[in-house]
């Protein structure tokens, strides 16, 4: 199974492992006009605990972006539930780079 995939292959079903942000950013890639920046999403099962298991491929996922900069999301795949909100909580970078 993937742990990385491009935001062009999330769908709603994905919402479990990529989180509702990326699912939807990949439904919202499917419609003709609407543009949607490239980007890939990390499965819930790489953790703090396994990342350097898949480090090398996060960077060639970030290198072939093809991007100097790039906007970096945390969350989390119940962040905004019917009971919970935990919006702003988690950490976002805007204009990090592979450097």
């Amino acid at each position: 199974m993937d742990q990385i995939k491009h935001l062009t292959e999330l769908r709603r079903e994905d919402v479990a492992r990529y989180g509702g942000k990326a699912a939807s950013l990949g439904e919202l890639s499917q419609i003709a006009g609407v543009k949607v920046p490239a980007g890939f999403a990390l499965s819930t099962e790489i953790t703090i605990d396994n990342l350097k298991e898949y480090e090398e491929e996060i960077e060639n996922e970030f290198q072939n972006l093809g991007a100097e900069y790039v906007a970096v999301r945390s969350s989390a795949t119940k962040e905004d539930a019917s009971d919970t909100s935990f919006a702003a909580d988690f950490k976002k970078l805007t204009q990090s780079s592979a450097s």
